[in-house]
């Protein structure tokens, strides 16, 4: 992979963000693998698995999937694809982005609140999706199911906001409401963002909470058509501690956690595994690990998120921490709420058209892996937030029915030709033998 995105589609930044069939159709390409990769995953997630196994589930489903489809010939410049976000199984009060290392021995147990979190890139255009697991052999209908209920109808919900000419701080609202109707809180410190191509978090955004300390770049920015969403969605069981301007403390045992990373006496566990390249960032490094590891990360992981456990580079901690320190990365900590607290997260990508808002995984696109054990008692009164669920979603990432008729209609014609062929053989068959 080369430092600065190419490919042989489109020509420039503006071009390459303009929705046509080509770009759309990559899109919905990395959704398909997405929710395949998530759905792998939700099936795997039961007591007694490792996170490292589900993780390389999420992971290795995107990579041998991306590999099968758009395969250029020698000559052609190739097409950049693959994981656009690592797969992270955080459980219970972790609110995100851990995503394992090699050597952790942590496995699901009876009870865990499970969030999986991934997301695949076709050519730079991402689809990301998330949902959570309650993984439980008897039906759930306590604190867990309400935040896991409200991060679903909140999602689905903010993606039919989602209206042209709509102030997106706006819509955090929305999700403030859902959130009182259960009882539950929405997580500070999270973004729904709009995607660009190469980009996954985008300038304009969409607050979990609106706060002094999560205020989007441009408080004025408004919903546009074409616009791709990655809306995020995180509720947590219990009111996290904040500070004076607002900002969550994160806690273990009580205890407050400094942010990025936490100190070392907590444990390796609470250490950062998410990392991204700052490709704006050019430095020549000192140490030979630290110049082993650029070269892979410029390889593998120039523009998207990775995880430590995918590097093949010695001792990659010790390469991350000199690029940190010259700011040639950038970190994705996990944050853990106080003990006891129990988070919930759906992510979801969506399009706005002129037709209205498609999800195309994620949310309403993973209806087939939501479990009907697991429900809150609670429910939305507010006439308000009913009619905005009442509108419709167009759901799914499948070809359009366009490019289906033209496949069809080639398999018809193979199959003609195929019967000619043969009727042929038995004319030419009987003229021979008389």
């Amino acid at each position: 992979m080369s430092e600065k995105p190419s490919s042989s589609s489109v020509s420039s930044e503006e071009d390459d963000n303009v929705l046509k069939p080509e770009v759309l159709e990559k899109y919905k390409a990395a959704a398909r693998i997405s929710q395949d990769a998530l759905t792998r995953v939700v099936q795997a997630c039961i007591v007694g698995k490792s996170v490292v196994e589900l993780a390389d589930i999420g992971d290795r489903t995107i990579e041998e999937m991306t590999s099968a489809i758009y395969n250029v010939e020698k000559d052609e410049e190739p097409i950049e694809k693959g994981v656009a976000f690592p797969t992270c199984i955080s459980i219970n009060e972790c609110v995100g982005n851990y995503s394992p290392e090699a050597e952790d021995t942590r496995k699901i147990a009876e009870g865990d609140v499970v969030k999986i979190d991934l997301g695949c890139h076709i050519d730079g255009y991402t689809a990301c999706a998330s949902h959570t697991v309650i993984v439980s052999s008897s039906p759930v209908t306590d604190a867990r199911a309400d935040a896991t209920e409200a991060a679903w109808v909140a999602a689905d919900a903010v993606a039919k906001s989602l209206v042209p000419g709509t102030k997106t701080i706006a819509i955090s609202a929305i999700i403030k409401k859902i959130a009182a109707a259960y009882g539950v809180f929405p997580v500070d410190g999270v973004l729904s963002h709009c995607m660009k191509r190469f980009v996954i978090d985008g300038n304009k955004t969409i607050p979990n909470l609106l706060s002094a300390s999560n205020i989007p770049m441009d408080p004025n920015a408004e919903v546009e058509l074409d616009d791709v969403f990655c809306i995020d969605v995180v509720m947590s069981t219990k009111e996290p501690k904040t500070n004076k301007r607002g900002q969550i403390i994160p806690e273990v045992e009580g205890e407050p956690i400094p942010p990025p990373a936490a100190p070392k006496e907590l444990g390796d566990k609470f250490r950062p595994t998410v990392y991204k390249r700052n490709v704006e960032e050019q430095f020549m490094l000192r140490l030979k690990t630290s110049r082993q590891l650029m070269s892979e990360i410029q390889k593998k992981h120039a523009t998207f998120p990775f995880s430590i456990r995918s590097l093949r580079t010695k001792l990659p901690r010790i390469g991350i921490k000199e690029m940190i320190e010259h700011n040639m990365l950038s970190t994705y900590p996990p944050m853990f709420l106080k003990p006891g607290t129990f988070v919930a997260q759906v992510k979801l990508t969506c399009i706005v058209t002129e037709k209205g808002v498609q999800v195309l995984c994620g949310g309403a696109a993973s209806a087939s892996i939501l479990s009907a054990a697991h429900h809150s008692e609670k429910a939305i009164t507010d006439p308000e937030i009913l009619s905005i669920l009442q509108k419709p979603l167009t759901v799914g990432s499948a070809p359009s029915a366009k490019k289906n008729k033209k496949k069809n209609k080639k398999k018809k014609s193979a199959e003609k030709s195929q019967e000619e062929d043969k009727k042929k053989k038995e004319d030419n068959s009987k003229a021979e033998s008389k």
